[in-house]
């Protein structure tokens, strides 16, 4: 045999191996389309996902001639709720879970509902809404009936009837749809969708007290993959509005506030994933809105328990929380020293008044303009207090911040860090939002942290009334 022969004899041993090997590789996970047919020609489409309320962009696309698209998605991609978005008013929201998806719709004319080619899960997401949206809107016309219309008058009695029979039915139909489904990311947002039944004869009020007692014993949030979604948030925000009510002082209503916080908290507690992300998320919201009473209650009784001195847990999140509970009213304030426009330092222990109000702010804050306009008025006001004023900016350039401070009457002490939420002073006070105020007194102690100008004005008329 020639040495030719037998090279080629060892090749074709070595490729029928190679080829025996690739056999015996798992076939490569093949990706999955998701394909739209929109009314909207040549325009350019973004695919976001979603975490909680926050959507992150995957990827964009122009459409066809005739409105068409195709995104893919790969196997690996986290089942979920996702948006297909032409702006912030032009979007449609679909289940991806692992199948090919084909849906028609009118991004730009907006359609009740899209109508859903392939895709077992956005057929049944789809369906569900279309019809409970009807259920939905029989049942509170009969609610308000059930307030407002005479007892005694036989349609009264009808109406009880055809409001049973619907809650009933919309119950009925909502558990089928969920055990039929089961295994599926649309049994799982279902679910958010159950409601504790109420009673005909309930009154609004009495409404709302079983609705806060009973929605959590029937509806779980403690399901991690609802996170994929911007449904879990919005559920709570739901049950948390059902706490206060507009007829209360900011003080009042985060009192209420705590209380549905804490309802929230004790549905999930059993899973850390949901946990941390609710607490991230609550802290979030409550401090747009500065509600720091509830933010130092988050702190005490859900991070500073759990957390020893020193803890790797000291993250952004406890970090903030704690500075809350460290600058609640009572406590002292932190030393300012801070650099004003002509390069001296301002202290606020080297300054010779009684109290002093510290006012964060930005030139390009509208709100923060409103505010430092008024502030003028509290000289021939509170003359008496003995008050001064020192407005620490968030502007980065100095130059536009030395612009505004001559184009704009403010007379009294104005600092400049150049850092902006980095700045010392705004990082010693926790600043998360502009304006942001606090009055404290000679020995730095916080007497209140005024939201609003009458805020501001309600707790000097105290001081003044007491001195």
């Amino acid at each position: 045999m020639s040495g030719l022969t037998v090279r080629f004899r060892i090749s074709a041993r070595q490729i029928a191996a190679f080829l025996a090997f690739l056999l015996a590789l798992p076939a490569a996970a093949q990706p999955y389309l998701a394909s739209f047919e929109t009314d909207l020609p040549e325009k350019k489409l973004f695919l976001c996902a979603f975490y909680g309320e926050k959507i992150s962009l995957l990827d964009s696309a122009v459409t066809d001639t005739k409105g068409k698209t195709t995104f893919t998605f790969s196997a690996s991609r986290q089942p979920g709720l996702y948006r297909l978005m032409v702006n912030r008013n032009q979007f449609l929201d679909f289940i991806y879970n692992r199948e090919n998806i084909s849906i028609r719709m009118d991004l730009g004319k907006g359609q009740e509902a899209p109508q859903v080619l392939q895709s077992e899960e956005n057929r049944v997401f789809y369906k569900f809404l279309s019809e409970d949206h009807i259920y939905r809107r029989k049942i509170e016309v009969l609610v308000q009936i059930s307030q407002q219309y005479p007892e005694k008058d036989p349609f009264y009695h009808h109406a009880r009837k055809e409001y049973e029979t619907l809650t009933r039915e919309r119950d009925k139909k909502l558990e089928t749809l969920i055990s039929g489904n089961e295994g599926s990311f649309v049994s799982r947002i279902l679910r958010l969708y159950r409601e504790p039944s109420m009673p005909w004869e309930l009154n609004e009020q009495e409404r709302v007290e079983q609705f806060r007692e009973k929605y959590l014993q029937v509806v779980s949030l403690k399901d991690p993959a609802l996170i994929r979604t911007n449904l879990l948030t919005s559920k709570v925000i739901d049950f948390l509005s059902l706490f206060p009510n507009p007829q209360m002082r900011q003080q009042e209503a985060e009192q209420a506030f705590i209380k549905g916080v804490d309802i929230v908290m004790a549905n999930v507690k059993d899973d850390s994933a949901v946990f941390q992300f609710l607490l991230s998320y609550l802290v979030g919201g409550f401090e747009k809105y500065k509600m720091e009473v509830v933010l130092t209650h988050l702190y005490e009784k859900y991070l500073s328990e759990s957390m020893c001195e020193g803890d790797v847990r000291e993250d952004e999140l406890a970090r903030r929380l704690r500075a809350y509970e460290q600058l609640a009213v009572g406590r002292t304030g932190p030393e300012v020293n801070i650099a004003d426009s002509s390069g001296k330092i301002l202290s606020i222990s080297t300054l010779n008044y009684d109290y002093t109000l510290l006012v964060f702010y930005a030139s390009w804050c509208p709100h923060c303009h409103d505010l430092l306009k008024k502030l003028p008025q509290l000289r021939t006001q509170f003359d008496s207090l003995k008050l001064g004023v020192i407005s620490i900016t968030l502007d980065t350039s100095r130059t536009d911040w030395i612009n505004y401070l001559k184009q704009n009457r403010l007379p009294w002490h104005n600092g400049f860090e150049g850092k902006g939420w980095s700045g010392p002073s705004v990082k010693a006070y926790n600043i998360y939002a502009t304006p942001t105020m606090f009055l404290l007194d000679r020995k730095r102690k916080i007497i209140s942290k005024p939201i609003t100008w009458m805020d501001l004005t309600e707790s000097l008329g105290m001081l003044k009334e007491v001195k």
